[in-house]
């Protein structure tokens, strides 16, 4: 696991570095929706990382040698060492999540104190989602990953106008339709993996303030300038309390994001939303080719149907078969060590000529077997211990 990590970390760093250095760029080009489109990058990248991948290395035949096959068994001692980094890594990857599940259980536990029920209808369309008002929540947001809901607070009829309260709504309707929780929760636990990673945080705080920024532009794209100017003044009602801020959940943000959310009310317009999904495919294909060749590769495997044994003996026939003239074949496994030298052999199978079994050839194929010398098998360098099978045939010449 660790491994996989420090492999993607970066392309994880590219990624998300590139997002941030042409964040204003990219916005201008595709709008928020189109950035918010784009965060879908890393979490892809890390997916293609994650696909099954061929570590099989193919050797040119030397000769042929009937039956025998060679696999590679994984015998460095350091692979099996835990070694003190991925107990760092642990320890910081089970602190972060500690403390955004204590954060979120605290928040929700504190949320669930001051619901108050309420008829969703006087407000509206919501699309069918339940609505609560609340004591604790000093802006309306969105929560829930199974359950969905919008929370307001206490006074949202009266602090807001008619035109603010269906904007406000519209806006929490988007984060819902979106599934925006989840993709929250998702951006937490990449945040989580890679924790020691500074550009990770940089970006989950980015990628939150865009998809705020991303559902003011949905409801705002098509507006016009008396209803944006209403939005800016709902905006400036809205109390930044980034002490109450959810984590999983969405609502409006501290100050710094309202500031922004406000500046940005005017610029929004309509983006086709297929140049987004036409970058993030060429944006996936990118990175996610870098985040393969960097991905952690699992045990070689190298594949030698054509080894031939340096040195190796004709098999002494049975006496108890000679007399009877019965003929076959054993097939033996055995593992090679790193100096070439069979060691551990055992019998995979043993017949006769007519396919029934037999031990008769047994002892005389164990002791081919075990004068079998092999070339050391290499690997990246290293001579490695290997396992192969051998196949020893009894013929009578006629």
């Amino acid at each position: 696991m660790v491994d996989w990590v420090v492999s993607q970390t970066l392309p994880v760093l590219l990624c998300i570095g590139s997002i941030l250095l042409f964040h204003k760029k990219i916005s201008f080009f595709l709008g928020y929706r189109g950035i918010y489109i784009l965060w879908l990058i890393v979490p892809a990248i890390l997916l293609v990382s994650l696909l099954p991948q061929s570590n099989i290395v193919e050797i040119s035949p030397l000769g042929s040698v009937e039956g025998l096959s060679v696999l590679v068994k994984e015998t460095s001692e350091q692979s099996e060492k835990i070694g003190w980094l991925p107990l760092a890594w642990l320890a910081g990857f089970m602190l972060v999540v500690s403390y955004f599940l204590i954060n979120h259980c605290f928040y929700m536990r504190k949320i669930k104190k001051g619901v108050v029920n309420v008829d969703a209808r006087q407000y509206g369309n919501v699309g069918g989602y339940r609505v609560f008002e609340n004591s604790h929540a000093s802006s309306p947001m969105a929560i829930g990953v199974l359950f969905p809901k919008v929370v307001l607070p206490v006074n949202f009829c009266q602090q807001y106008t008619e035109l603010q309260r269906s904007l406000i709504l519209n806006h929490e309707l988007c984060h819902l339709e979106r599934k925006d929780s989840f993709w929250n929760l998702l951006a937490l636990f990449i945040l989580s993996v890679f924790w020691f990673n500074p550009i990770a945080w940089v970006g989950f705080f980015r990628f939150r303030k865009d998809q705020e920024l991303s559902c003011d532009e949905l409801v705002l794209a098509d507006e016009s300038e008396e209803v944006r100017i209403a939005y800016g003044k709902a905006l400036l009602l809205t109390k930044a309390d980034a002490q109450q801020s959810n984590i999983l959940g969405v609502n409006y943000g501290d100050k710094k994001m309202l500031k922004e959310r406000i500046e940005k009310v005017r610029f929004y317009d309509s983006k086709p939303i297929w140049k987004a999904c036409v970058t993030s495919m060429a944006l996936i294909l990118v990175f996610g080719s870098f985040g393969i060749s960097h991905a952690e590769k699992g045990p070689s495997k190298v594949v030698n149907n054509g080894a031939i044994p340096e040195k190796r003996v004709a098999p002494r026939y049975p006496l108890e078969a000679l007399k009877t003239g019965l003929q076959g074949h054993v097939v033996l496994g055995f593992t090679v060590s790193e100096k070439g030298v069979v060691k551990d052999p055992w019998i995979i199978e043993a017949v006769d000529s007519d396919k029934k079994p037999t031990t008769v050839f047994n002892e005389s194929a164990l002791q081919v077997v075990k004068k079998l010398k092999f070339k050391p098998m290499m690997v990246d360098g290293q001579a490695v211990e290997f396992e192969s099978n051998y196949q020893v045939t009894y013929q009578l010449s006629r």
